[in-house]
């Protein structure tokens, strides 16, 4: 069931994007979790020099090394050590020779390492994020766990292991480093073993933290700033940029501003309308909405705010709760000379006392006035109430 409330404010015009002032998020994480790294390795002239003559000649000495490169011995010596550590060539008895499965010549070899991330898991939308700056903090503060849920049917027999090292391969983790190839040997367990928990329940559980949330679309790929209520009190940021499947859920949720009967009417009624006809809303943009009022609307709407200002209006889904902006646009004369006025009134209070006829200052005062408005009004009126110098 979806329920409305005018929300104190609506998102800025300058961020588009979703709101979730309240959502209830499943989520598992491991910090330090030790990979396996790749990092391409340049050869210079001499290196790719020594590798072609090994391939022609089948085996170089540091005699003959020498007597093509007029290089002393011990740079022979640099350059094979540093060749063979890299499987390119086979170092022995003093002389280079081909390496039994090493790289062609032509292409780019690598070094292995080792290196480790903080990951974090949503099993309901199925997205694995690297978290760049850690979770260091979100451990020290602990999250407050509000309640549990059961893990997707899908995940009961993955292991961490098996959850990583296939995401890994086939590159579907999230802000994943490219020099990430996979996993180090090492030991396993269940993907719920980090909750804690005493004994292995019947239907594997996973912990649900309370956060709010900001996802901004002005750009190529969303950024999603998550706030994460904690123990303490404070909330932990976390930055969950590239959780797609997130995106797409508290984006729909936005969308679907009135998608079922009845839906319209109690969002109207949120933001201020008390009788039918309903205007339906228009989608605008993400979280954005616009709504056609006739006069009767627009003076049912004035009393709470400029009709030029998005209007806050936050809807309330099970596990989710989304601040939409909601827009009016004139559907008859009345309104339009209603949000024109208003539009006037916005202009002044940014710039200054209009300087329009004695009618319009009039309408302009009395808007001002009813809106409680009052520097403006005292500076409408400072001409002719205190012209007596």
């Amino acid at each position: 069931m979806t329920r409305y409330a005018r929300a104190a404010a609506a998102p800025p015009d300058d961020r588009p994007g979703v709101q979730v002032t309240w959502a209830r998020l499943p989520v598992l994480w491991w910090r330090d979790v030790a990979v396996t790294t790749r990092e391409p390795v340049e050869l210079n002239e001499v290196d790719t020099f020594t590798i072609a003559a090994v391939e022609r000649l089948g085996r170089l000495s540091a005699e003959a090394f020498e007597a093509f490169t007029g290089l002393p011995p011990l740079i022979f010596a640099g350059i094979a050590r540093r060749l063979h550590s890299l499987a390119l060539l086979d170092w022995r008895d003093g002389a280079l020779r081909p390496f039994t499965g090493a790289a062609r010549p032509t292409e780019a070899p690598a070094r292995s390492g080792t290196a480790t991330i903080d990951l974090l898991y949503l099993p309901t939308t199925d997205d694995l994020v690297v978290v760049g700056e850690g979770l260091g903090e979100w451990e020290r503060r602990v999250p407050k766990v509000s309640v549990a849920a059961p893990l997707p049917e899908r995940l009961h027999r993955v292991s961490v292991r098996t959850l990583l090292s296939e995401r890994i391969a086939a590159r579907r983790v999230a802000n994943l480093p490219e020099n990430v190839v996979g996993l180090p040997d090492g030991a396993d367990e269940p993907l719920t073993a980090m909750a804690g928990a005493d004994r292995t329940p019947p239907l594997p559980m996973c912990p649900v933290v309370e956060v709010a949330a900001t996802v901004l679309q002005d750009g190529a790929r969303p950024t999603v700033r998550v706030d994460v209520a904690c123990g303490s009190g404070k909330a932990v940021t976390v930055d969950l940029s590239g959780a797609a499947g997130l995106v797409a859920r508290w984006s729909a949720l936005a969308a679907d501003l009135a998608a079922e009967p009845g839906d319209a009417e109690a969002a109207m009624r949120a933001i201020g309308l008390t009788e039918p006809p309903w205007p339906a809303p228009r989608r605008d943009g993400p979280g954005r909405w616009r709504v056609t009022v006739d006069g009767a609307q627009a003076r049912a709407l004035a009393g709470t705010g400029l009709l030029t200002a998005p209007i806050g209006l936050e809807v309330r889904h099970t596990h989710a709760r989304i601040v939409a902006a909601v827009r009016l646009a004139p559907g008859d004369a009345e309104a339009a000379a209603m949000i024109d006025l208003d539009a006037a009134l916005q202009k002044a209070l940014q710039d200054g006392v209009p300087a329009h006829d004695a009618a319009e200052r009039g309408r302009l005062m009395a808007r001002a006035w009813q809106l409680r408005y009052f520097p403006l009004v005292h500076a409408m009126r400072e001409a002719e109430d205190f012209d007596y110098a």
